[in-house]
């Protein structure tokens, strides 16, 4: 989370604006025609990434508050999002280089 809030600082806009991002990738991802044998990962990576932009949401509509659990929990789910974003896309780079 230190990381994130460096590279991108503490504003909810920042998380708003990486959410956006996020989501434009997601969309641009679903156009792909992936080998057969690696549509399953696609898929995985996909729903990681619905996930992970309802995440940087949370923690943007979290942050305009004042609750600090809300907060950390918002936070926490959003790291775990993250590490599992960059799973789904190990696996589905396996997938595809075969």
């Amino acid at each position: 989370l230190s990381q994130l809030e460096e590279h991108l600082g503490t504003k909810p806009s920042s998380f708003d604006r990486l959410a956006r991002r996020t989501a434009l990738t997601r969309r641009n991802l679903a156009k792909l025609h992936p080998p057969n044998d690696a549509q399953d990962e696609l898929d995985a990576m996909l729903h990681q990434l619905d996930r992970v932009t309802a995440d940087l949401r949370r923690v943007a509509t979290t942050a305009r508050g004042d609750d600090v659990v809300k907060q950390r929990r918002a936070a926490r789910a959003l790291v775990r999002s993250s590490n599992a974003v960059q799973q789904a896309e190990t696996r589905l780079k396996l997938a595809v280089q075969g």
